[in-house]
């Protein structure tokens, strides 16, 4: 009789490790699932920030094409105006040389 209730109280205390051993399993995978939820979170908050930056970059080579297209359009109407001038400068020589002609 002292035989089975050592055994019952040895039963009795494997089961309640057991329930603690279930019980700490159930919290360590709560803290996994938190985990794997924080890491999602992580790698969508990676992908807006590189998309982002992604588009930053885009944004950044658009204005650059546009300043050298701005460039360009200056030192074309600088041209421009260059022969301009140089066209003044033979209207006016030959206003003097039509004058002095005269």
């Amino acid at each position: 009789c002292i035989s089975f209730i050592r055994c019952c109280i040895s039963f009795i205390r494997c089961c309640i490790s057991f329930i603690r051993c279930c019980i700490s399993f159930i919290r360590c995978c709560i803290s996994f699932i938190r985990c794997c939820i924080s890491f999602i979170r992580c790698c969508t908050s990676f992908i807006r920030c590189c998309t982002s930056f992604i588009r930053c970059c885009i944004s950044f080579i658009r204005c650059c094409i546009s300043f050298i297209r701005c460039c360009i359009s200056f030192i074309r109407c600088c041209i421009s105006f260059i022969r301009c001038c140089t066209s003044f400068i033979r209207c006016c020589t030959s206003f003097i040389r039509c004058c002095i002609s005269f």
